[in-house]
């Protein structure tokens, strides 16, 4: 598990690869000259690099947003049809009746109403949008369902640079699954369904929202015990966009910096995760990513004994341990390799094993040992922090 931070797109570039085959995506970059030696290590031929407006992508995602929305609420025009007579008083009961549900046919009466455009019109459909509120069936009766259709190219067109803001990884397990896989863009809040709550609609509003959209590797995303529609949450669902801010999830965003992984899950010699101090947080967060499945724990503990062999080879050169436990961190932090957060882990038990070793504690503690000493859970690094 590691952490994020979004960034709006600002360049479209083409690129041939060695088997001649063309690559046109959009990316971030602080200057076309980064860019350009990115694409160039990841073995690319830069054809060209060019700068990007991703307010072009946003005004497409908002249409491909409101066409999900607009499929529930035509849907459930029952439900949603006395929210629109509030929201728009001057609508008779005929016209609502006409309406039913159409936002071609809503965005018209707006607009000759207000005397405006259809962009503007729909622009007012969108302010109601984020007023609305969902169906919330009395006991014993369920709510029912609108099938809504998400055409995935809009969101699939941040999968380049989705991976490069986390450099490659999958924002959850932190596989890089792109040697073997093209890799997916995964949504946080799941769009069409809720496991935990059979009644709710889905998160349909937040479908092209950049913020829910994360890099993710096939496993994560699509495997059967992974993620996919699961979302658990400390009391109730938020059911549409008002309601978001008091909703509390209990799976660890990478985008939230306000919750620090390190702080919640942590991961012992073998590369098995655990939740911190009992924390819920961190329980949820492995068992729903699947953090411990098979093979995972394996590929960690590789990644951890080479920062083993990183530090050993550091400290044996008679470098002081403060500068070894610093430039061994930088490098885990750099987010250029997998498996950072159990790196860190690993860091730490090196640095306080030899620190005991060299006050004469005790004999240092090998690698290898499957668990941490009972009722000595690690600590974290000074100003560690997940990437």
């Amino acid at each position: 598990m590691i952490w994020g931070t979004w960034q709006d797109p600002n360049y479209e570039f083409v690129a041939i690869d060695g088997q001649g085959h063309r690559h046109e995506h959009i990316a971030y970059a602080a200057t076309k000259a980064e860019l350009d030696q990115r694409l160039q290590d990841r073995t690319l031929t830069v054809v060209s690099i060019d700068d990007y407006d991703f307010a072009e992508w946003k005004k497409r995602a908002r249409d491909a947003a409101r066409k999900a929305i607009g499929q529930r609420v035509k849907g459930r025009w029952v439900h949603f049809r006395p929210q629109a007579s509030a929201y728009f008083p001057w609508l008779t009961n005929p016209e609502l009746d006409d309406i039913g549900g159409d936002l071609r046919k809503l965005a018209t009466a707006i607009a000759a109403h207000d005397g405006v455009d259809a962009r503007t019109a729909e622009g007012t459909i969108d302010a109601w949008f984020a007023t609305l509120t969902e169906e919330r069936g009395a006991p014993g009766q369920p709510v029912e369902k609108t099938a809504i259709s998400f055409p995935d190219k809009v969101w699939k067109e941040l999968t380049w640079h989705l991976f490069e803001l986390f450099h490659g990884k999958c924002a959850y397990c932190e596989t890089k699954p792109l040697a073997s896989d093209v890799g997916d863009v995964e949504h946080y809040r799941p769009k069409g369904k809720v496991d935990e709550d059979p009644d709710h609609p889905g998160y349909y509003w937040l479908a092209y929202d950049e913020t829910n959209l994360l890099p993710s590797c096939a496993y994560c995303n699509r495997y059967r015990k992974s993620k996919q529609t699961r979302f658990p949450v400390v009391g109730t669902h938020a059911r549409e966009a008002k309601s978001l801010a008091t909703e509390q999830p209990l799976l660890l965003n990478p985008y939230n910096h306000a919750l620090d992984p390190f702080k919640h899950i942590e991961f012992n010699e073998r590369g098995v995760s655990a939740a911190r101090d009992k924390s819920q947080f961190g329980d949820s967060s492995r068992t729903v990513y699947y953090l411990d499945r098979p093979g995972l724990g394996e590929a960690r503990y590789e990644a951890m004994r080479a920062v083993e062999q990183d530090w050993n080879g550091r400290v044996s050169t008679k470098v002081g341990i403060g500068q070894a436990f610093s430039e061994v961190r930088d490098a885990i932090l750099s987010g250029n390799g997998q498996y950072s957060a159990a790196r860190l882990w690993a860091l730490e038990r090196l640095m306080n094993r030899t620190v005991t070793q060299l006050l004469g504690l005790g004999s240092l503690v090998p690698f290898s040992t499957p668990n941490p000493p009972p009722g000595a859970p690690p600590q974290t690094p000074p100003g560690a922090a997940p990437i």
